[in-house]
């Protein structure tokens, strides 16, 4: 199921949260979703599974506007944990499971083969509390998959986590996808969304700054020129294309200068953020 967002507006009281948002989310990639706290990202995920209205746009599933059954085809990881922390992992899911309607049988079939996909079977019996931040983000993330939905949505999963719980659940989220479902995250931890995403979608004030394949973002190089003038110092020059490269190559030894060393880095996102950031003040 393909799902995008178009001109999306929303306002809480007099503060305009949403000012015309549009994107996509295509199924089988998982989309990053950046920006800074208050940018918009969580009302945006609420407006997209139906927990409140927009004022204005459409929400889209497969090209049409999104109907309640499809909605209900989205599974959701919220920021705030809600399961219940004194409750055993085993009961809680087969609760849930049911709710949604399942078969005590295949709600079970559902929960066990879960809880062995993410590795966390033995702690079937435990409590929720006992379990690490991160294998509790496991049996969250098991929750909204309880009866195989076509999409997956989640609200900053990778807050609080150590580096092995983000790396075990970036896995995670690449398999999902690779099942040819949309995976949208949101987050603010750039080089997390960098190492996990294929998409990132930026979004500051309300409105999308820019959104592609972080290979398009990214793709472009800094080239570094050091060089020694003609009093022996040694100084350097930067150019952001191949041709720009080439241009200041011929300056310097056009000048008789000396090339010490060329060298070139790929921009990280963070750089993207910040340019689009940098723009947008500008043109407003």
């Amino acid at each position: 199921m393909d799902l995008a967002l178009r001109d999306i507006t929303h306002s809480f009281g007099t503060k305009r949260a949403l000012e015309s948002v549009s994107f996509d989310l295509p199924s089988g990639m998982v989309t990053g979703f950046v920006g800074n706290n208050g940018a918009g990202k969580s009302t945006a995920i609420r407006v997209l599974i139906g927990l409140i209205s927009a004022d204005a746009g459409h929400v889209l599933a497969d090209g049409r506007p999104i109907t309640e059954e499809a909605r209900r085809r989205i599974g959701y990881v919220p920021e705030e944990r809600g399961l219940y922390q004194q409750d055993k992992v085993f009961e809680q899911l087969m609760y849930i499971a049911r709710t949604f309607g399942l078969s005590k049988e295949r709600a079970s079939f559902y929960v066990k083969s879960g809880l062995s996909q993410f590795g966390i079977e033995k702690y079937a019996d435990h409590k929720l509390g006992d379990l690490s931040l991160g294998n509790q983000q496991r049996v969250q993330i098991i929750c909204s998959l309880l009866g195989d939905p076509d999409a997956l949505v989640l609200d900053e999963p990778f807050s609080g986590l150590d580096p092995q719980a983000v790396s075990e659940l970036a896995d995670i989220l690449r398999v999902i996808a690779r099942s040819g479902k949309p995976v949208l995250f949101s987050s603010h931890q750039l080089d997390v969304v960098e190492d996990v995403s294929d998409r990132v979608i930026f979004i500051q004030d309300g409105q999308v700054l820019a959104e592609d394949l972080i290979e398009n973002l990214t793709g472009q190089r800094k080239f570094h020129v050091a060089f020694e003038d003609s009093y022996g110092v040694h100084q350097s020059e930067n150019a952001e294309t191949p041709t720009q490269l080439t241009e200041l190559i011929h300056t310097i030894q056009t000048q008789g200068f000396s090339i010490i060393d060329v060298t070139s880095e790929k921009r990280g996102l963070i750089h993207v953020f910040r340019e689009h950031s940098s723009h947008r003040e500008e043109v407003a």
